[in-house]
């Protein structure tokens, strides 16, 4: 380097170094993005099914367990069916759509105790990194008397 400044083959083999540099780390860059992604989804899917099933929780301290499913279809759900081939027959299974998210609620009473029942949340991803993917959340809800 003289004293006036940096000479032209100096800036270009700076500039080659620098090149390489940012060829090598950028793939690492991308990666990093797309793994924060999935991960993001991951967790909102995983919260989500943790809110539906805190909401059901709180009904059942202040519902009976026969007006759970009319106070699920005023919050929006849809009743798909009273009973489906592989519930049980006393099953309801509910669907919401939110975002990116298929939220289906399924409510099996528990034998011999009308004042408990069985519920599961499966949260699947519509769209997105984790297109298929589920989070699932089973509880025994018991309701008031």
């Amino acid at each position: 380097m003289n004293k006036k400044g940096m000479t032209l083959i100096e800036v270009i083999v700076a500039m080659a170094v620098f090149g390489i540099m940012s060829v090598a780390v950028f793939p690492a860059i991308f990666l990093y993005s797309r793994i924060n992604t999935i991960s993001h989804q991951i967790d909102t899917a995983s919260s989500v099914s943790l809110d539906v099933m805190e909401d059901l929780v709180a009904y059942s301290d202040t519902i009976p367990s026969d007006e759970l499913v009319l106070a699920l279809i005023d919050d929006g759900y849809t009743l798909i069916s009273p009973s489906l081939p592989e519930t049980p027959a006393a099953a309801y299974v509910l669907e919401l759509t939110q975002d990116i998210y298929l939220i289906q609620v399924t409510l099996t009473l528990v034998e011999g105790n009308p004042y408990q029942m069985h519920a599961q949340v499966i949260v699947t991803a519509n769209q997105g990194a984790i297109s298929g993917d589920r989070s699932i959340i089973e509880n025994i809800l018991g309701f008031i008397q």
